[in-house]
């Protein structure tokens, strides 16, 4: 409610309305208020339009480094069907344990092209050209009753026109940060396409061999696509 006062001032009724702190209050609460509506409207409207993803959707049950390289597969059909037809360069190879080494082997047996690519354990770039490198390793251990492990995996290339050897994908996870008596199972996966020159060697470099888990051929691999 408005208070009013009233003066005398040089022969004249002077009359001054105050508003009360209460109207004011109201005020802003009917401001914010509609602040709050018109920013949830924007914000349903752009996730409706799909103009912001929407993180809802987001398939849980895979690691995010997956659902990056799948949807760049996905992005790329015309590839993939040529490298099925033998149109396109495709190579993919797994990896065992031997000793304090991890050792690729050719995947497809019948793959002339995957079998010239490799050597030393590397794989040779035969022609230059933009390629998709992808790979992935797996870890394991008993439990967890010891220091955080900080297991590493490098994808390197060393180039005829630089003599040096350098990193082009690399990633870390850590494990046994909390104590436990539970076996404990952890992947590195890493992509990413790249201009590679003829007679460029792609190598990897990775940390705790002595915990990789490799009792199946899908849990560590390295492969090369053509794109």
């Amino acid at each position: 409610m408005n208070s009013v006062e009233s003066q005398m001032e040089n022969g004249l009724l002077i009359v001054r309305h105050q508003r009360s702190n209460r109207d004011s209050t109201w005020r802003c609460v009917s401001i914010c208020a509609f602040l709050l509506l018109l920013g949830s409207t924007i914000l349903f409207a752009l996730l409706h339009f799909q103009i912001i993803p929407n993180f809802g959707n987001k398939d849980e049950s895979k690691m995010p480094e997956i659902l990056a390289i799948k949807t760049y597969l996905e992005s790329v059909p015309e590839a993939r069907a040529q490298a099925r037809k033998g149109q396109k360069m495709a190579a993919h190879f797994t990896g065992v344990k031997e000793s304090d080494k991890l050792v690729w082997e050719n995947y497809d047996s019948d793959s002339s092209i995957a079998e010239k690519m490799l050597k030393d354990n590397a794989i040779v770039i035969p022609e230059h050209g933009l390629y998709f490198v992808y790979t992935q390793v797996s870890f394991t251990g008993p439990d967890c009753q010891r220091e955080p492990l900080h297991l590493t995996h490098t994808v390197n290339i060393l180039r005829e026109s630089y003599p040096t050897e350098e990193p082009i994908l690399t990633s870390m996870k850590t494990v046994c940060e909390v104590r436990s008596d539970s076996t404990w199972f952890q992947s590195v996966y890493e992509g990413g396409i790249f201009n590679l020159e003829k007679g460029s060697v792609i190598s990897t470099e990775t940390k705790d061999i002595e915990f990789l888990d490799d009792d199946k051929e899908s849990k560590i691999y390295l492969g090369i696509l053509a794109v």
